[in-house]
């Protein structure tokens, strides 16, 4: 369960970070703040801190400037969480 709710994790981060840079292609300031705020709260609650940190400075954005540098410290930061998120889940196989 925990190794489905993880990986999904990930691939939801991914699919929001595709989406995020589609608004911000169209300028929808609004999706761009909407798609972040559902996707922060998840970061913070799996411990994804950074991810939750660069969504929620992409929400509070009030224009788009600078949101290409945030999404793309946000495009860095997926593999650092899946990095861990596999090393958590080996040390809970090895636990088990």
């Amino acid at each position: 369960f925990i190794q489905d709710v993880m990986g999904g994790y990930v691939d939801q981060l991914a699919e929001c970070l595709a989406d995020l840079r589609s608004a911000v292609a169209e300028h929808d300031l609004e999706k761009v703040q909407s798609l972040a705020h559902s996707m922060k709260g998840a970061s913070k609650q799996i411990g994804a801190t950074q991810a939750g940190n660069l969504l929620g400075a992409i929400e509070a954005q009030r224009d788009l400037r600078d949101s290409t540098r945030l999404l793309d410290e946000l495009a860095e930061e997926i593999p650092r969480v899946q990095s861990a998120i596999d090393a958590l889940l080996r040390r809970s196989a090895r636990a088990s």
